[in-house]
Formats: structure tokens, C-alpha cells, sequence
């Protein structure tokens, strides 16, 4: 073999392995912007689950509220009435 030969060997190899390595870098960059893309999804999942969540918990705490209201106005017309009941048995 000439040393011609083994050089446009050589170069061909050098080439081979450089296509190979290109192609390789595209095909990982293309993974890794589809793991972005599904991470992105889980993200817009969660937060819209997350948000749903917050949604119901203030809805239940509006509730809670408005309940503890009617108790404390419950509690404040008994207090009324017992206050008027002393004020009767006292006289």
C-alpha cells in the first residue's frame, strides 16, 4: 500500500467518524429538547392540578368562613336571649 493510499484512508476514516459524531449530537439534541418539552408539559400539568387545588381550598375556606359568621351571629343571639332570661328571673 502507498502511502497516498493509507493517507485518503486515513481521511476517510477521519471523515466517517466526524459524520458519525455530527449525527450523534443532532440526535441527542433532539432528545434533549423533547425531555424539555415533556419536563414543560408535567410542569403546565402540575401547576394547572395545583392551581385547581388552590381553587377548592378557597372555595372550602370561604365556606368555613361564612360559617363561622352564622355561628358567631348564632352565638351572640343565645348570649342576647340568656341575657334577656337573667334580666326577667332577676326582677
Amino acid at each position: 500500500m502507498n502511502p497516498l493510499d493509507a493517507l485518503n484512508y486515513g481521511t476517510a476514516s477521519f471523515a466517517i467518524v466526524a459524520i458519525i459524531y455530527i449525527v450523534y449530537l443532532f440526535l441527542m439534541k433532539k432528545e434533549k429538547e423533547k425531555d424539555q418539552r415533556e419536563e414543560s408539559a408535567e410542569i403546565r400539568l402540575i401547576m394547572e392540578s395545583n392551581k385547581a387545588v388552590i381553587e377548592n381550598n378557597t372555595k372550602a375556606l370561604e365556606n368555613l368562613t361564612s360559617l363561622l359568621r352564622e355561628l358567631q351571629i348564632s352565638s351572640a343571639r343565645q348570649e342576647e336571649k340568656l341575657n334577656e332570661i337573667l334580666q326577667r328571673v332577676r326582677k
